[in-house]
């Protein structure tokens, strides 16, 4: 019996290289909540990462609810970060209250 184990071929384990490689449909009031995180931390990676789905699939849901996803800092993004700098305000506070990098701040107001 024991040589009839060594000669059988291991078996192939399949490991779950994903953590979201699961599909899932996303119910309409889970895109809602999906929104509403998204709207308040304007960060992709923690919201796909909360409601269990990759960025592309967190990204599609935004954009058919018409949400604009893109990090760039629009003008009155850029207009508001010169008043509240001009203010005294540093430019971490000012990204943590636009959703900006620190770094992305100091680009728009030199």
């Amino acid at each position: 019996m024991l040589l009839a184990l060594q000669k059988a071929k291991p078996r192939a384990v399949v490991v779950d290289a994903h953590p979201h490689s699961q599909v899932r449909q996303m119910r309409e009031h889970e895109v809602d909540r999906l929104v509403r995180e998204y709207t308040k931390t304007r960060n992709m990676r923690q919201v796909a990462r909360e409601f269990r789905v990759s960025r592309a699939t967190a990204a599609k849901h935004l954009a058919s609810r018409g949400i604009d996803t893109s990090k760039s800092m629009k003008p009155a993004d850029i207009a508001k970060a010169r008043e509240l700098y001009a203010q005294g305000m540093g430019s971490g506070r000012i990204g943590t209250l636009l959703g900006f990098d620190n770094k992305t701040i100091l680009k728009a107001v030199r």
